[in-house]
């Protein structure tokens, strides 16, 4: 995002990224200006891609961590 007069993004939803009740990180959705703010099934997909993310990030560190120790 740009300062005030020369904004990008007009709305912006920032989600956690949670495996097994760990945060591992955080998305940010950005929508452009002129688009619409972010509804109930934006806020739904967002969340079930967060989730499926944060997985996939902690499996991969569980595969280092074993390829590691092997």
């Amino acid at each position: 995002m740009q300062g005030d007069d020369g904004d990008l993004a007009r709305h912006t939803l920032v989600v956690p990224m949670t495996a097994h009740d760990t945060v591992v990180g955080l998305v940010q959705f950005s929508r452009a200006k002129g688009s619409e703010p972010f509804g109930e099934r934006d806020r739904a997909l967002a969340v079930e891609l967060a989730a499926r993310a944060a997985v996939c990030i902690d499996n991969a560190r569980l595969y280092r961590r074993e390829h590691e120790r092997a």
